[in-house]
Parts: C-alpha cells; structure tokens; sequence
C-alpha cells in the first residue's frame, strides 16, 4: 500500500502561522519499496546536515539548534515510518515540534531554514492530480491497484470478495471470456450485477478518499456492467481491455496511464480556460498587490500558484496589503504561501504547478468571486 497523510486545509493554515527564530522545512523524495528505505534515510540525514549548516551560518543560537536536531534525529531513528512512506517526505521542525508528511507526489530535495515554513511545494500535493486506481476486475479474482506518480501497488481492502463465486456464495464458472456461461442467462447477469455492486462497496470508502480516478481492467461486457452499478464519478470511459488475471501492477500501470490522463489534469486545464476567458473582466488577477487583499477577504475563487517562482515581501494580516521585497530576509518571505493558505481558509482552491501548466509566465493566476 501507497501511504499518505496529506495536510487538511486547516492543517496548512496552522502551519502557516507557526513562527519561530528556526524554522526548518525538508522535502525528500521517497520510495514506497521498503528496500529503498536505506537511501532514503541516508539522503534525509544529509538534508538534516544542510539545514543544520544554514542555521550555523545564520547565528542561530546553539540550543535552538540543538534542540531542533534532536527533534530530527528522532525521525531519522523512526524505523516503522521509513518502511511505511510514498513518493515524498515533508518534514517542518521547530525548537519544540516536529511534523511529517508523506505526500503522493515526487518533490525536489531541498532544505530551508527561516523564521516560518517553507509551504509552496506542500501546496503541490495538497492540490495534485497524479493519482488513481486500477481496478482488475475477473471474474475469479479482483484487487485494487493504487498508482502514484510511476509506481502500482496492490491495496488490501477490507471485505474485498476473492471472486464471484465467494461473493454470491455460489460455484459459478470463472472464465473470463465472452463465452463464459456468466453472459447467459438473466440469472447469470443478475449475479453479476450483484457481484459488481459487493466491490463497488468494498472499494469506495478507500477511492473516495482523495477523490481519485478509477480505471478499469477487464473483459469489456465486465467494465460495462460495473459501469451501471456504480455511481462513483470518477471512472474511466475505457477499458483496459482483456483478462487482467496476469498483468502486473507496473503492466497495468502502463496500460491506464493513458487513459485516465484527461482526467487528472482536467481541473488546472479548465482553471486556466476560465482565467484567460475573464480577463479584463475584473474576475481575473495576477497582481501579488491586488491578490493579497482579495485574499484576505475571501474573494478568491480559484488560484494557480507557480513552483519554482516565489514573490518575496510581507502581507498585512488584517488588510492583505502586500510590500514586496528583492528577495528572502529576516522580514519577508514568499507572499504566496499566505496568499494561497487564505485561498484556503475561505473556501477556495488552490493549484501549485510547474511553469509549463501556468495560463501564462506568472508567479500566479487567481479567478475571483466577483469582479473588483
């Protein structure tokens, strides 16, 4: 299983407004194969010695930077969390706190230490459509695939049927074909149905979860059937076609990337359709000056935040008014960490993507409520 514990939107907004004289904040790449574990933990320790490096260079006091390094020691020690992790690991430590991430999207290693957290790449998780499921469906045997950026594992589901026969407690044939006796008779695909409609039980309060995409692999007469029973929105129109009985996880991952792509990248494609439509409208700005008041007072609806391109200054708390600086000091940091947490807290969303998915060469696009 692919393990993750994403941040909720109230999460983010804490951590946005933790403050301390050290904050650091690690971003690893992970490997979800426990026999990756080792790499994983030597490149966290010397992500450990680069933070630790920033903050000598920086003055910081020597108890703080004590106290924080044994904060990351522990986790460096943490043997059950390194067996157990997903495409990324975020880590946020302070003088008296640590907290982890493990995020299903792969993000660039790299160590901050500031007087607040370094939030921008979280976003890209908390906002990514990179993941679904593969459901490999037979008629003598179904599991779930969880796939992740370039990796399939197999999910263990609670009161997952075997196979049909197991889920209509009756022996019933378990050839694949069209000429299965399975396809007969209105009996027969009663049964079916009824078979279809177990899974579709078993697997929804683990697919539901992020909201993912869910691709099918099975005889098509199979995927049509589980097509009618179920009611999650988030499927496929295509099959991965044939029998899935003996095709590996990394085998259907191939074979369902294309057809699930429109799906995941739907959301930031209509996004930028609607900001270019509204422009010169008044429902449409990338102006840090004006997003930061929009921010605050809840107008933003939608925002597209670019990775790899921060707006250094300060916002206002209670106005929003945003003063832009050269570049990240003691008294400024990246603008549009607070302006995407208040996005956020107001119910809007937020998108964290590369330069090549923005509406246009900006640091960041939002679309507004009303226009203003």
């Amino acid at each position: 299983m692919i393990y993750t514990d994403i941040p909720s939107p109230r999460e983010f907004e804490r951590l946005i407004d933790i403050r301390a004289e050290q904050c650091v904040s690690i971003y690893l790449p992970t490997h979800a194969v426990t026999s990756e574990a080792a790499e994983d933990r030597i490149a966290y320790k010397n992500l450990v010695k680069e933070a630790v490096k920033q903050m000598h260079d920086s003055g910081a006091d020597k108890r703080a930077v004590a106290a924080i390094v044994e904060e990351l020691d522990s986790l460096s020690d943490d043997d059950d969390l390194w067996q157990h992790l997903s495409d990324s690991l975020a880590v946020f430590a302070t003088p008296t706190s640590l907290r982890t991430y493990r995020l299903h999207v792969p993000l660039r290693p790299q160590a901050q230490v500031s007087d607040r957290f370094h939030l921008k790449p979280l976003l890209a998780a908390m906002s990514a459509s990179t993941g679904y499921f593969i459901l490999a469906l037979a008629l003598g045997s179904v599991k779930l695939i969880e796939v992740t950026s370039n990796k399939a594992i197999e999910v263990k589901v609670p009161n997952l049927p075997k196979d049909i026969s197991h889920a209509v407690k009756r022996n019933l044939p378990k050839d694949p074909a069209p000429a299965g006796r399975i396809q007969g008779g209105e009996g027969d695909k009663v049964l079916l149905r009824q078979y279809c409609r177990i899974i579709d039980r078993a697997i929804r309060p683990v697919i539901s979860r992020g909201s993912h995409p869910l691709v099918l692999a099975c005889v098509d007469h199979v995927g049509h059937v589980y097509q009618g029973v179920s009611s999650y929105p988030q499927i496929a129109d295509e099959f991965i076609s044939g029998n899935p009985e003996h095709m590996r996880p990394d085998q259907l991952r191939t074979a369902g990337e294309p057809l699930v792509a429109h799906l995941l990248s739907a959301p930031v494609h209509e996004a930028n359709e609607r900001f270019q439509q509204l422009q010169g409208t008044g429902k449409a700005a990338s102006d840090v000056t004006v997003l930061g008041p929009a921010a605050i007072g809840g107008l933003i609806d939608t925002l597209i935040v670019q990775l790899g391109a921060p707006v250094y200054g300060t916002v206002d708390s209670a106005t929003g008014e945003v003063q832009v600086a050269d570049e990240a000091g003691a008294n400024s940091y990246d603008v549009l960490d607070k302006i995407a947490s208040m996005t956020i807290k107001y119910g809007g969303t937020v998108f964290a993507v590369e330069k090549d998915e923005m509406p246009a060469d900006l640091p960041a696009a939002a679309i507004l409520r009303y226009a203003i």
